[in-house]
Order: structure tokens, then C-alpha cells, then sequence
């Protein structure tokens, strides 16, 4: 339980730190790649909680719950870094 608890964190960390690297970068190229690797790691997460509801530890409508979250956060940077690189 440990090891998925502290993978979950890793990848919200992740995604964070992928986010504000992009921010701070001051070009719209690199906030679009940072942005991708954003909804890469949320794929990652959206996952690690899937494994977490296939075990047991985590019920049904909190796994969902939390899975519409990922999922509403892949689609809106997805849906962001796709307007910025089409006015780019």
C-alpha cells in the first residue's frame, strides 16, 4: 500500500512541477510541451487509481469520483495546449 500511496503523490508532484515549469517558461512552444507531459502523467495517475480500486483500497464512488477529475484535467490542459498551439 505504501508503494502505490507514494506513486500517486510522485505523479501529482509531477504534474505540478510540469506545470509550473511550463508557466514559467514565457514561451508558448514550452508550455505546450510541458502541458503534453501534464496529461501524460494524468494518464499515469488515472491508472495508479484504477489499480488502487482493482485492490480493494479504494471504493467505487470515490473511484470514480476521483477518475472524473483526471479525466475533466486531461481534457481541459489538452483542450488549452491545443488553442495555444493553434494560435502559435
Amino acid at each position: 500500500m505504501y508503494g502505490l500511496t507514494s506513486q500517486i503523490w510522485r505523479y501529482c508532484g509531477f504534474i505540478l512541477a510540469n506545470i509550473a515549469k511550463g508557466f514559467s517558461s514565457n514561451r508558448e512552444a514550452a508550455l505546450a510541451r510541458f502541458l503534453w507531459i501534464v496529461i501524460g502523467w494524468a494518464g499515469e495517475l488515472k491508472h495508479q487509481i484504477l489499480l488502487v480500486r482493482d485492490l480493494n483500497l479504494l471504493n467505487s464512488p470515490d473511484h470514480e469520483r476521483l477518475t472524473k477529475e483526471v479525466i475533466e484535467t486531461k481534457r481541459m490542459f489538452s483542450s488549452f495546449t491545443k488553442k495555444s498551439t493553434a494560435e502559435s
